[in-house]
């Protein structure tokens, strides 16, 4: 014997009543002045004039390169503080902060050959940029 689930609820299904779409246009918007009047001139940051008749997309890139430079340097600046504030708030309440003797270390590391592997990835550019940073390695 089959089991003919439409056969069960054909009769017993509402009749569909037929859907209507009603469109309504929208009202027309009214003409909003804009909020300022934007000057005939380009606006152009006054940086631009020191790079000269160079392409405007050069100059954009290199505005834009300097100032995130510039904020990057800030962000550090900032971090550096924060991490010294909180460095002397938690010494305040009680923990102890260590300062381990970096030159046994970095001469275990010497010995081992690792600054001079490592100085030959990167190069004697980037290698001279590192050791003003942080001191003599090699």
């Amino acid at each position: 014997m089959r089991f003919d689930l439409w056969s069960k609820i054909k009769g017993r299904l509402p009749a569909r009543q037929p859907r209507v779409a009603t469109v309504v246009a929208p009202k027309p918007k009214a003409k909003a002045e804009p909020a300022f009047t934007p000057s005939p001139q380009p606006a152009l940051p006054l940086q631009a004039a020191e790079y000269g008749d160079l392409d405007m997309r050069v100059i954009w890139r290199a505005i834009v390169a300097k100032n995130i430079n510039a904020a990057g340097v800030k962000e550090r600046e900032d971090v550096e503080k924060l991490n010294a504030g909180l460095q002397k708030d938690l010494a305040g309440k009680g923990l102890t902060f260590n300062q381990p003797q970096v030159a046994p270390f970095r001469e275990k590391l010497r010995s081992a050959g690792f600054y001079s592997e490592w100085k030959g990835k990167y190069g004697e550019q980037a290698w001279e940029l590192l050791e003003k940073s942080v001191g003599k390695l090699s």
